[in-house]
């Protein structure tokens, strides 16, 4: 497994991150779930600091079944540096990026109706995934769960190629 260490170009701090301890929090987690739940290494905003690229190839090695990053621009930087786990973005992708999300087989967020009516302008985007965002609370993203008909009759009538690959939520608490 790769080493984990960022020392901020130099500057006196560093952060260092125990290769033992990941793979214990790692096999912890593991253990919670279900054989057939799959785990998501959420490694978004440069692992929060803790670097993208050799967070992310920790976690692959470990053997997470998926990759969250914040934006395409991470996704494809994973890409990239070998990275083949499954990746999901979670924030907005730009209409114009999304043919690259569907070359690099990456799967990105949908949480509201204007980038949801923004994809369908583009026309033909066959093969791409897409993950439904839902807001139980936290009040920042997503749709409310009463929207889902709504949501699936416009992908059915208006995306009939896109892929509803999973549906998720960040909990308020």
């Amino acid at each position: 497994m790769p080493k984990v260490t960022h020392n901020n170009l130099g500057l006196r701090t560093w952060l260092e991150i125990s290769q033992a301890a990941l793979a214990h929090n790692y096999q912890l987690w593991r253990g919670l779930l279900r054989p057939n739940c799959q785990l998501m290494a959420v490694t978004k905003s440069n692992a929060y600091g803790h670097s993208l690229i050799d967070f992310s190839k920790n976690c692959q090695a470990l053997g997470v079944d998926w990759l969250g990053v914040d934006s395409l621009i991470e996704a494809l930087k994973l890409r990239a540096e070998g990275i083949s786990k499954p990746i999901l973005v979670l924030g907005y992708t730009f209409p114009e990026m999304i043919e690259r999300a569907i070359e690099a087989n990456i799967s990105l967020t949908f949480s509201g109706w204007e980038n949801l009516r923004a994809l369908a302008r583009l026309g033909q985007v066959v093969g791409l995934k897409i993950h439904l965002k839902f807001d139980t609370g936290m009040s920042r993203q997503g749709w409310f769960p009463a929207e889902t008909a709504g949501i699936l009759q416009f992908i059915k009538d208006n995306l009939p190629q896109v892929i509803i690959e999973g549906v998720y939520t960040h909990f308020a608490g």
